[in-house]
This record gives structure tokens, sequence and C-alpha cells, in this order.
């Protein structure tokens, strides 16, 4: 039998003598990558494909996924036998898994041990790349929290019926919900995410931008129109919100403020790298989705973006060393704009975000366990009880803090603010290596989850950003 050293070495002349496999993989990763960005968007988008499912998407995870392991075996070859059997029967056994929920799986019949199967699974994909027990061991409390939240929605399976539509989310949600946080952010570059995330938003400003001349239309079978609720920019008049293809501005902020921020950080580092063509090109990016997200008049997205690009520009000017320093100063601004927002200082409407907050707290509470929460009832008819004002009824809570509470309890809620605001002071801690970038949009993310509802176990499109984000900020410094 060969030693370690002798397939390491075998290992080494290999990658080397095939730089052409090394570049194609690549490719076909980061390719993989990209569409994955506008599956979401179609998924979310008005006038999408009637046919398209969360099912396909996860299909397509899986496709994509496998596409980016051969990215990193064809580096990290040693014993490439080992960590492409593991990976590979991961994703088969998740294939059967959804391939079976698309014509109702997770039968009456035993099935504690069916969701047991589906737990084990997903919870092993933080453990199918080469390096995974390394990672594994550093991140222990991220892996932790994640298998917790997982195993949380799985509960909640169990007494779900079988085919119903909550039934089938969790196992949809859960693939998406594992390969964002712990396979892609650690096999497909920084800078794809980044350019993606930047490009994707000046793509859905551009569509949207276009209603203003145009009026409603239609490309591709997608509906694009604006929002009917008016806004005033001085000096200039009244304006529609821009709702673009999705079905109203939220969306488009969502979308909106991770490519302000992305754009902002690519400006930087290309200039740093003296690469005049890409700043130009980032800049437009920037210019175009900072102005996106005005015409949305999404003030999350706003305060987001200010804290993400505040935040990496205070720390490239003032030095990692002040990385502490500067993640206080955000959160201490976040909190003074919460403030101002409910008193005559600031001139910002809540929307009765006061009052669906106090409901959804309120309704978390009235759980039949405080520690597992309600399940996967519907928040917004569970929040509908102890709302007094009408118009309110029938909304969400505009917080993914308390969705999650109202959801799985304590336990859950504890989890994810492990997975979320945790991660931040993890590279808060970790401040000389961290990924200034990924450190920015989780900060942002951490902001912005207080005013809307979307959290990472789901499967909108700022589920999709955010679980990335936090993925690339867990594997900084890897």
């Amino acid at each position: 039998m060969r030693s370690k050293t002798s397939r390491t070495n075998q290992a080494s002349r290999t990658s080397q003598a095939s730089p052409t496999v090394q570049r194609l993989a690549d490719g076909l990763a980061a390719g993989a990558f990209v569409l994955l960005f506008v599956a979401f968007v179609v998924l979310r988008a008005n006038g999408g494909p009637e046919w398209y499912s969360a099912g396909y998407l996860n299909l397509f995870y899986l496709t994509a996924g496998g596409l980016a392991f051969v990215s990193v075996a064809v580096r990290e070859v040693d014993d490439p036998f080992w960590w492409g059997s593991t990976h590979l029967l991961v994703g088969g056994l998740a294939a059967i898994f959804i391939g079976r929920q698309m014509d109702t799986y997770v039968p009456p019949e035993a099935r504690a041990f069916h969701v047991a199967a589906i737990f084990v699974v997903y919870a092993a994909y933080p453990f199918t790349l080469p390096g995974s027990l390394r990672f594994a061991r550093d991140r222990w409390p991220f892996v932790g929290a994640f298998a917790t939240l997982l195993g949380v929605y799985c509960y909640h399976l169990v007494h779900e019926p079988a085919g119903s539509a909550q039934a089938a989310a969790v196992v949809f949600i859960g693939l998406v919900f594992a390969a964002n946080l712990f396979l892609f952010p650690r096999v497909v570059p920084r800078d794809v995410f980044l350019w993606t995330l930047a490009g994707t938003a000046t793509v859905v400003v551009v569509i949207g931008t276009l209603a203003y001349p145009l009026g409603e239309y239609t490309i591709a079978s997608f509906e694009v129109g604006l929002y009917p609720a008016t806004f005033s920019l001085p000096l200039i008049g009244e304006f529609y919100s821009m709702q673009s293809v999705f079905a109203n501005p939220n969306s488009v902020g969502i979308v909106g403020f991770p490519g302000v921020i992305a754009a902002f950080v690519l400006v930087h580092r290309q200039f740093v790298q003296e690469r005049a063509i890409p700043m130009l090109a980032a800049l437009g990016l920037l210019s175009v989705n900072g102005f996106g997200i005005l015409l949305s008049w999404s003030r999350a997205a706003w305060l987001a973006s200010a804290i993400g690009v505040g935040l990496y520009l205070s720390v490239v000017v003032l030095g990692r060393r002040s990385v502490p320093y500067v993640v206080a100063a955000c959160g201490g601004l976040t909190l003074l704009f919460i403030v101002g927002v409910y008193s005559p200082v600031l001139p910002v409407t809540t929307n009765g975000r006061g009052a669906l907050w106090r409901a959804a707290f309120e309704a978390a509470l009235s759980a039949p366990s405080t520690l597992f929460g309600h399940g996967l009832e519907n928040t917004h008819e569970l929040t509908a009880q102890f709302l007094e004002i009408e118009r309110h009824r029938g909304k969400s809570p505009h917080n993914s803090y308390l969705q999650l509470f109202i959801r799985t309890g304590v336990v859950g809620l504890l989890s994810f603010l492990t997975l979320t605001i945790g991660a931040v002071v993890d590279g808060v801690r970790r401040a000389e290596e961290v990924d200034l970038a990924a450190l920015a949009l989780g900060s942002a993310f951490v902001v912005h989850y207080l005013f809307e509802s979307y959290q990472v176990f789901n499967i909108a499109i700022g589920s999709l950003i955010s679980a990335l984000a936090f993925g690339y900020l867990l594997a900084s410094g890897e």
C-alpha cells in the first residue's frame, strides 16, 4: 500500500499537470453558481413559468453542487475517492428525498424514520468536503446551530400531514439551507459571489427602471410594473416605487442593498489591483444599484447599505484593529435609527411595524411549546388575533427574528442568532483574517433582518443571499 505522502505527491503532480482541467472545472462551478441566482429570481418573479417549483430548484442545487465539488476536488486531490464517494452518497440520497417529495414523500407509515433520514442527510452537508473535520472543529458552534435549527423544523415536519405544502417546504428548503451555508461558500471563489450579487441587482434595477418610461410591460413572460404607492424626491417630484419583476418594492431592496455593498467592495479591490476596466465596470454597477434602492423607497435597504459600506470603508481606512469598534459603532447607529424612527427626530414612518412586532412577540409566547414554537403555521394568521387595527392583519411580522421565534421557539431563535449575530461576533474575533466583504454583508443582513421577514431557513431571494453571506463569513480564513 502506498503511503499518504506518495499519494499526496502524486496528487500534486496530477494537479500541476492539468491546469486546463482546473480552469474548466472552476468555470463550470462558477457558471452553475451564477445560474442559481437566475433560478431564484425566476422563482420569485411575477409571471414566471407555472411548472417551475422549489423541487426543480433543489435538483438544480444538486447539479450545481456536484460541479462545485468537482472544482475543489481537482485541487484537494488527497484521497479523492473518499470525498467523492461521500459527496455522491449525500447528494444521491438528497435527490431521492426531493424526487419523492415532488410526488408526496414523507408517508404516514414510519414517518419518524423518514424524517430522521432527511435530517441526517442534510446535516451531513458540512462534512462532505476535504478539510471538513478541521472546519467543523473550528466552527463547531455554527455547525451545531445549523443542525439544531434544521432539527427543529424536522421535529415539526413529523407532525405535518403527508403531502402538505408545509411538509414539502421543509424538504426543499433544508437542502438550500445546507448548501448555501456549507457548500458553495467553501468551493466557489468570493469574487464570483460578489460579481454575481452586483450583476444580478443591476439587471433587476434596469428591468424595473424601464417601467417608468414604458409603463407596465412583459419581458419573457415576466410582468414588470410600478408599485401603486408614491414618494417625493427633492427637486424632482413624485415617483412610484420600483418593484421590477417582484410583487413589491421590498424585494428590490433586498436584492439591491447586497448589490450596493458587493459593488462598492469590487470598486475598491479593483482600484487597489490597478485594474481600470473592471473598476469602471464595478463603479457602473454601484451607481445603478444605488439608484435602484433609492427608487425602491426601502428605508431598511438604505440603512443596511449604509451599515455594510460604512463598515467596509471604515476598516479599510482605519485598519483591521478597528474592526471591533467599527462593528460596535454600527450596532449603536442601528439602535439610534430605531429610536429615531419611533420619535419625531427622523421623518420616517414605521408602517405599523411596532404593532406587528408586539403581536408577533405575543404570538410566539402563545405557542403550545415556547421551546419549539408553533411549527410550520402561517405567521400572518397567528399574529392577526393580537392586532387591533384591521389594516395590519394579514401582514407578516416584518421582522425575521420574530417570525422565526413564532415558528421555532426559543431553541430555533437561539440557533438563528448563533448563525447570524454569532457569525459576525466570530468575524470580529478573527479580525486579522476575516474577509471584510463577508463581514460587511453579514452585518448588513443582521440589521436588515430587523425590518423584513425572510431569514436563512427560507426559499426567498433574500434567504439565498443572506445564507450565502453568512456562509462566506464562516468560511473566510479557513
